[in-house]
């Protein structure tokens, strides 16, 4: 499953290359416990990103970090440069 975040646009941020960084939180106990490892994704000539969430590791890379959709939070963090950066936090979707 992908899940699709942000463009240019959307963060009104004229670069082209962004790179951006996605951390899940566990929130019930439930599954992988604190905070994954850190990915990062650059965006594609149009300004367009995507990340594949099942495949974000445990903080000590040694195994899958196991979430709860409707539950546990996503953090993603998105920096362009000289241009800004943007945070955004939710529920992770279904």
């Amino acid at each position: 499953m992908y899940f699709y975040f942000f463009n240019v646009q959307t963060l009104q941020i004229q670069a082209v290359l962004l790179a951006s960084h996605i951390t899940l939180k566990d929130i019930d106990g439930n599954g992988s416990s604190g905070y994954s490892s850190l990915e990062s994704v650059l965006t594609d000539s149009n300004g367009f990103w995507y990340a594949e969430r099942v495949n974000i590791h445990t903080k000590d890379y040694q195994n899958l970090f196991d979430f709860t959709e409707n539950v546990d939070n996503i953090f993603i963090n998105v920096d362009a440069g000289m241009d800004g950066d943007a945070n955004f936090e939710n529920v992770i979707l279904r």
